[in-house]
């Protein structure tokens, strides 16, 4: 997860996926989708960077 401090997450399936269909410009058209989601979905909860976002969203719960 993002918010757990990883560099990266896997997308190697969906990219090839994309890659086989459409060329180069089917990889490029799966980074700007997904670029677009994670900037709605962090818009959403008020974030600007993956820094920002608090630590209940990925804190375990203790109860």
């Amino acid at each position: 997860m993002l918010a757990l401090g990883a560099d990266f997450v896997l997308i190697g399936r969906p990219f090839i996926f994309a890659s086989a269909a459409m060329g180069t410009a089917g990889g490029d058209h799966l980074m700007t989708i997904l670029k677009a989601e994670l900037s709605g979905a962090m818009a959403q909860l008020g974030c600007r960077t993956v820094a920002d976002l608090p630590s209940f969203l990925y804190a375990p719960n203790p109860g």
